[in-house]
């Protein structure tokens, strides 16, 4: 017997033993726009954080961090972001916070390499991070703070780790 033949048995077995355990198929859902905000820069990647503010990558001039209230811009519409300027020659990616400490990550392009920025919200400081690739992507926080980012270019994953990466 091969093993997708195995498999498909194993999985046939384990729904009639345990009918709840089907895969359930999707309802279809209404998807309605709640909030139709309008940027003063292109808004890219966004997280929300504990305290439901929403942290933006703005693509404009300059480039930057952008913060949204969830709730009034829910509420009453008043959805105009707070920047925090990056460098003039980054071009800002993708945003990612972290649980452990509430610190803001984003990944940038600029002409020369790659950047990784940590803002802190409490402090409004902001730290850069050159990275090894030409092109950071994505970017996530583990539950120990660990920045992982991946290098579109590159074809990577990166992590920052504290003593680990070189602060310009």
């Amino acid at each position: 017997m091969s093993m997708s033949v195995r498999a498909a048995a194993l999985l046939a077995l384990i729904f009639l033993v345990f009918p709840g355990a089907a895969p359930s198929v999707a309802q279809p859902v209404a998807l309605r726009t709640i909030v139709q905000a309008e940027m003063p820069a292109r808004p890219n990647g966004l997280a929300v954080d504990a305290a439901d503010r929403i942290w933006l990558a703005l693509q404009g001039s300059p480039p930057s961090l952008g913060m949204v209230d969830a709730r009034a811009c829910a509420v009453s519409a008043d959805c105009a972001p707070t920047e925090f300027a990056l460098d003039e020659d980054a071009t800002p990616r993708f945003v990612a916070v972290s649980r452990r400490d509430g610190s803001v990550w984003v990944t940038a392009t600029v002409a020369d390499g790659g950047r990784v920025y940590r803002f802190d919200p409490a402090t409004e400081r902001l730290d850069r991070y050159d990275t090894p690739g030409q092109d950071p992507y994505d970017i996530a926080v583990d539950s120990r703070g660990v920045v992982w980012f991946t290098d579109l270019a590159e074809g990577t994953i990166n992590s920052i780790r504290a003593g680990r990466v070189r602060e310009v």
